[in-house]
């Protein structure tokens, strides 16, 4: 069986949901025909099928493995950023979308990602600010609602300092709730509830009470419960095909 028909077989079994003779397939195949292991369509399978299985360490191995041979891939990193996001490894995230966005400035789930990983990863008010620039900025040129989403969020969390920054958080988040409105996503609801409470602040905070501002902010967080979750709409990891973009309404996917 020449290495092209080893490649497809991996493949087969992997879209058939088979996944332990998947990575089984393709380790035989590497071992049979060694080019195989400059694949990085075929690493890039190994990570999925052994995320599928729960070995996640294995799973990162694979797809940073696919990440090496291919200079250029971007899925890859994508898929382990997907991982360690969900694991709380918020550092190690970082670093995965930062190369992604060295091999494609332009990725929007990276740019997406990259401010809520930091937000996680670091208590410097400072960088956190400097991610949620990077969201304005983005949200300035896309419509789609997890860019709008997370800068909402951040902005709540982190705009508290008087009543200038609190403006700023609700100016997001009534641009977050037009975005998913329009989009009939289903953060409506929640994004009402963050601009109701938001508006309310505002309302009666006189401008020289920043003290009192945080704290009602902190109560109507901690009310509504939802800054202390990991809500912001990030790679989530679910398989599609190559190059598949994510509807406006999904958390996000892998790319195989």
């Amino acid at each position: 069986m020449c290495s092209s028909d080893l490649l497809r077989l991996a493949l087969a079994h992997h879209a058939l949901g088979q996944h332990r003779e998947a990575v089984v397939a393709a380790g035989t195949g590497m071992g049979a025909a060694p080019e195989l292991a400059k694949s990085a369509a075929l690493w890039n399978m190994m990570g999925l099928s052994y995320r599928a299985l729960g070995e996640t360490q294995n799973a990162l191995q694979s797809f940073e493995k696919a990440a090496e041979v291919d200079p250029k891939a971007t899925e890859p990193l994508l898929n382990a950023a997907a991982i360690t996001v969900r694991n709380l490894g918020f550092t190690k995230t970082v670093d995965l979308l930062d190369e992604v966005l060295k091999r494609d400035p332009d990725n929007y789930w990276a740019k997406v990602t990259r401010p809520v990983a930091v937000r996680r990863a670091t208590p410097d008010p400072a960088k956190v600010k400097e991610a949620l620039a990077s969201l304005d900025e983005l949200a300035g040129k896309t419509d789609r609602v997890e860019a709008h989403y997370n800068r909402c969020v951040i902005a709540q969390a982190v705009l508290t300092a008087n009543k200038a920054e609190v403006k700023r958080a609700l100016e997001a988040c009534t641009q977050s709730l037009k975005a998913a409105q329009a989009k009939k996503a289903p953060s409506v609801a929640e994004l009402q509830k963050r601009v109701k409470g938001l508006d309310q602040t505002v309302q009666f905070m006189p401008d020289d009470e920043a003290p009192k501002a945080t704290q009602r902010l902190n109560t109507l967080n901690e009310k509504l419960k939802l800054d202390d979750k990991l809500e912001e709409k990030t790679l989530e990891g679910e398989e599609g095909p190559t190059g598949e973009q994510h509807s406006e309404d999904e958390i996000g996917r892998a790319h195989v």
